[in-house]
C-alpha cells in the first residue's frame, strides 16, 4: 500500500481508524450523565433549532452548533440539483440501489460486518434495518430537506447520534482498539460514505440509469454536505468531486480492507432475503420471483468475484439483464427528450418520498430515545 499511495497517505489511513467523532461521542456522555433532560434538549434543538435549548448541556450546544453551521463551501442551489437528481432514479431502483448495491459493498468488508453481526441487529432485523436506511436515503432527496429541522438534516443527524451510541456500548465490552481501531470509525464511515455514492452510482449505471457529468458532479456536492452532517472528516473526503475521485480515494480505503468472511456471507444473505420481500410488492410478482431478481441484480451489480466471494450465486433471470438495461435506458432517454415529463416525475418521486418518510415507523434511534425520554 505504501508502495501506491506513499507514507504520508499510509500514515493519514492509519490514523482514521483511531478516529471517532468527537461532537457525537460527546453527547452520548452527556446523555449518560445528565438523562432524559438532556436528550429532550437535543430533540427541540434538531427539530426546532438550538436557539429553542432550553438548561446547561454544553455537549448537546456544541453538536447543534456545529450541525447548523452551513460550510462555507455549500452550494445550496446545487444541494437542490443534488436532490433532483437523487429523485430521477425512483423508488424501486433507490431500494436496489440501496440494498443489492451499497449495503453489500459495506458488507463485503470484514471489520464492518464483524461489528454489525455483533450488534445482533443487521441479521436478525435485516427487513427493519433496510426499510430505515431506505427511510434516510429518501428523506436526504426531499427539496430543502436537509435545511434545519428538515427531515433529512434531522434523519442524518440522528444516523450519527445512533454511529456514537453504538461505538460506545462497544467501546464499554471491552473493544480492543489496539487491533480494529475504534469501532465506526473515520475510516470505516468514509468507505459507507462511498457505498451510498460512488457503488450505487456505477451500479446503476450498468442498469441504464445513468447520470449526466452535471448531475453527478451535483450528486456529489449533496452527499459531501450529508458527510458533513454525519461527522465524517471533510479531509478525507473533500476532494471526491466525480465517479474518477471517487474510485481513488475507494481504492485508497479497501487498499487495507480484507476479504469478505463469514459475517460478510451472513449479512448478504439476510440482505437478500429482505430486499426480495420489499420490492415484491414493488414490482406485483411471486416472492420467488422477486428473489431470482433481486439475486440476479446483485450479482450484476458487483460482478462474478465479489459474487462468489459473498455466495450469491447467478439465479435464471440473469439472462434478462441485458433487457432490464435497454428498458431502462430507453425510458430515461425518453424522459431527458421531454423536460416537462422529467421535471414531473422528479416531483411524483420526491411527493412518494415525502409520504414514505412521514409515515415510516420510529428508527431504532428514534424508538430509543422515546423510551429513555418517559
Amino acid at each position: 500500500m505504501i508502495e501506491t499511495f506513499g507514507k504520508a497517505s499510509f500514515e493519514q489511513l492509519i490514523q482514521a481508524t483511531y478516529q471517532g467523532d468527537p461532537l457525537a461521542d460527546a453527547v452520548i456522555a452527556e446523555f449518560a450523565q445528565a438523562g432524559s433532560d438532556a436528550c429532550q434538549a437535543l430533540q427541540t434543538g434538531l427539530t426546532d433549532g438550538l436557539e429553542q435549548v432550553k438548561g446547561d448541556f454544553p455537549a448537546v450546544r456544541a453538536f447543534l452548533a456545529a450541525a447548523e453551521t452551513l460550510p462555507a463551501w455549500v452550494d445550496t442551489e446545487r444541494l437542490e440539483h443534488g436532490a433532483q437528481a437523487y429523485c430521477s432514479i425512483g423508488v424501486l431502483w433507490l431500494t436496489l440501489a440501496l440494498g443489492p448495491g451499497s449495503l453489500v459493498h459495506t458488507y463485503s468488508a470484514p471489520m464492518i460486518a464483524d461489528l454489525l453481526v455483533q450488534t445482533g441487529d443487521l441479521e436478525h432485523m435485516a427487513t427493519k434495518r433496510i426499510i430505515e436506511t431506505g427511510t434516510w436515503g429518501m428523506a436526504i432527496a426531499i427539496p430543502q430537506a436537509l435545511q434545519r429541522g428538515g427531515l433529512g438534516y434531522v434523519h442524518s443527524l440522528q444516523v450519527r447520534l445512533l454511529h456514537a451510541q453504538i461505538r460506545n456500548s462497544l467501546l464499554k465490552r471491552n473493544w480492543d482498539v489496539t487491533k480494529t481501531g475504534l469501532p465506526i470509525n473515520q475510516l470505516e464511515m468514509v468507505r459507507t460514505w462511498l457505498d451510498f455514492t460512488y457503488v450505487p452510482f456505477t451500479a446503476l449505471a450498468r442498469f441504464g440509469i445513468d447520470f449526466t457529468a452535471a448531475e453527478l458532479g451535483d450528486l456529489y456536492h449533496l452527499w459531501r454536505y450529508i458527510g458533513y452532517l454525519l461527522g465524517i472528516d471533510p479531509n478525507i473526503y473533500q476532494s471526491v468531486v466525480d465517479q474518477a475521485s471517487a474510485a481513488r480515494l475507494l481504492d485508497w480505503v479497501d487498499s487495507s480492507m480484507q476479504p469478505p468472511n463469514a459475517s460478510s456471507r451472513r449479512l448478504t444473505a439476510a440482505m437478500i432475503q429482505a430486499v426480495s420481500e420489499l420490492v415484491q410488492p414493488l414490482i406485483n410478482r411471486s416472492f420467488n420471483f422477486s428473489f431470482a431478481l433481486v439475486t440476479a441484480l446483485t450479482h450484476h451489480f458487483h460482478g462474478r468475484q465479489l459474487a462468489r466471494q459473498l455466495g450469491i450465486k447467478r439465479s435464471w433471470i440473469s439472462v434478462l439483464v441485458p433487457l432490464v438495461v435497454l428498458a431502462n435506458r430507453w425510458q430515461r432517454r425518453k424522459l431527458r427528450r421531454n423536460q416537462s415529463a422529467w421535471q414531473t416525475q422528479i416531483q411524483a418521486t420526491a411527493n412518494d418520498f415525502h409520504e414514505r418518510v412521514v409515515n415510516a415507523n420510529p428508527t431504532a434511534y428514534q424508538a430509543k430515545k422515546a423510551v429513555e425520554q418517559r
